[in-house]
């Protein structure tokens, strides 16, 4: 198995689809559809579309020879699909969910590996501000269906428009610029290939004090990115949800704008793996694909779309490492066949097998074992849980009748029919779940 990537047991892949499927009943009041896109991208649109540096890039080239790269993440593909399939009758915004893995070549650590995955929601084709409360609104239900309302904060900010941006950009760059000496590599890197807003988001210790002193840019937004701000935050008041103002919080490209969150872990993940679910809007991303495609064989078949997007993505692996275990839902009460066969009988083997197909067409939830002497299998349907095990040798064969044990209980019952017994199960299986 390469570095950085696991496997996913049985466990894991319940836990996994429990949080699809939380995230699919939350979704629904809103009209989210869910949807599935491929994971192999054009190594030139991830780098124009993603907010992943190159060297985080799973590249490399196929047949062809050409550079491809597995997804690092999924907005830019949803953008692309919406844009690719939209039809002029179709009302906006139209609204996506999405759950899969991810792709970053970057250093394994808790919560973080190179092969992760991710849900997530895109509301495309709005600008209005109600919109950005929206999607917030979803990212609060889903994790208070998690239980993990209590564990999290939101941090909201604002990007402001292109012109505030760049109005912020220039001061933040002459700030930070006389300071350049007494930052981290990282962000001194970051200053010199023009990514200045990226060194508000350091998380080294070193940056700490110079971010804290930094202009913010609500110093900078015109009117208008601020009279848009206060709708946002008015509608979350409107909807009673609570929120921090974090004027360094930011996303590094272009294409984001206006309303950015994150909903950060109070404790227990550590300062560099905090933000369990984070998201923004990216009006820049909708332009800047139609302006890909407008370019390539897909011309004639563009749209222009009028409006934005915004969306979120919440990391699953440290949601895993969050959610209560008492939540995940429990295993489905379940009935052991046992077979007893004696001189290497297939009779009874056979009568299991029958019985099986029966009960499971009447809904039961069975496993049914053919080796081992009884008291192997009895230990086995023990260690599995069994709420009941029915019992099939030469005795019940010759007699025409099964045996019954509810493993809890330990009492023993004889069935003369197959809705007899199916009556058993059913009754002992529903008590094992009070």
């Amino acid at each position: 198995m390469s570095i950085g990537m696991h496997d996913w047991g049985p466990i894991e892949k319940k836990k996994f689809n429990f949080l699809v499927d939380v995230t699919r009943e939350v979704c629904q009041p809103y009209r989210y559809n869910e949807v599935s896109l491929d994971m192999v991208y054009s190594s030139a649109e991830c780098l124009e579309t993603s907010d992943v540096v190159s060297k985080e890039m799973y590249t490399f080239r196929d047949l062809s020879g050409n550079s491809i790269a597995l997804r690092p993440e999924n907005t830019a593909g949803i953008v692309r699909a919406f844009l690719d399939n939209f039809h002029q009758d179709e009302s906006l915004p139209q609204r996506f969910f999405y759950s899969g893995p991810m792709f970053r070549y970057e250093r394994p650590q808790k919560g973080r590996t190179r092969q992760f995955h991710q849900l997530g929601i895109e509301c495309l084709g709005s600008t209005h501000p109600h919109s950005d409360a929206e999607v917030i609104q979803v990212a609060t239900d889903l994790l208070s269906r998690l239980g993990l309302s209590q564990e999290t904060t939101l941090e909201i900010n604002t990007l402001g428009d292109r012109d505030s941006r760049e109005h912020y950009r220039a001061h933040l760059k002459e700030y930070l610029s006389e300071r350049k000496d007494k930052l981290s590599m990282d962000s001194q890197q970051r200053l010199e290939k023009g990514n200045v807003l990226r060194v508000l988001d350091s998380k080294d210790p070193k940056d700490g004090e110079i971010i804290s002193d930094a202009p913010t840019i609500h110093d900078y937004l015109n009117t208008e990115s601020k009279t848009r701000f206060e709708r946002v935050r008015e509608c979350l008041n409107a909807v009673g949800i609570p929120y921090l103002l974090n004027p360094t919080l930011v996303r590094g490209l272009d294409y984001y704008s206006h309303t950015v969150f994150e909903f950060k872990v109070k404790e227990g993940l550590g300062r560099q793996q905090n933000t369990i679910l984070a998201g923004g809007r990216y009006d820049g991303l909708l332009k800047g694909i139609n302006d890909l495609m407008e370019d390539g064989e897909d011309a004639h078949r563009l749209k222009k779309i009028q409006g934005g997007g915004i969306g979120w993505a919440a990391g699953v692996e440290r949601m895993l490492m969050m959610v209560d275990q008492n939540l995940y839902p429990k295993e489905h009460s379940h009935v052991a066949v046992v077979a007893v066969r004696q001189n290497e009988s297939e009779a009874v083997s056979l009568q299991a097998l029958q019985l099986c197909h029966q009960l499971r067409k009447r809904g039961l939830v069975l496993s049914c074992s053919y080796d081992g002497n009884t008291t192997k299998q009895m230990k086995r349907a023990g260690r599995e849980n069994a709420a009941a095990v029915v019992i099939i040798g030469e005795d019940e064969l010759k007699g025409d009748y099964y045996t019954v044990k509810n493993m809890k209980t330990k009492e023993h019952y004889k069935a003369d029919s197959v809705d007899a017994l199916f009556s058993h199960c059913m009754r002992i299986t529903q008590a094992s779940k009070e």
